[in-house]
């Protein structure tokens, strides 16, 4: 998946759902909160690296992210 298709809110929801805050999944994929909000702020988007170690720790496929 290319970074620029990546969907802020589907980063968020996935998170939510299974009760992990930002600083818990920052710290799952060795990234600051910080950085976590800006993803799900839509201020930045994340690299494919980040993406995939996203989808790994929400044990979602990258592709999730892409969807509207």
């Amino acid at each position: 998946m290319d970074a620029s298709t990546f969907e802020p809110i589907r980063l968020r929801v996935s998170r939510e759902l299974i009760g992990l805050s930002q600083n818990q999944l920052a710290a799952m994929v060795g990234l600051s909160p910080a950085a976590i909000s800006q993803f799900e702020s839509g201020a930045t988007r994340p690299s494919p690296e980040t993406l995939d170690a996203l989808g790994e720790a929400l044990a979602v496929p990258v592709g999730f992210f892409s969807r509207p």
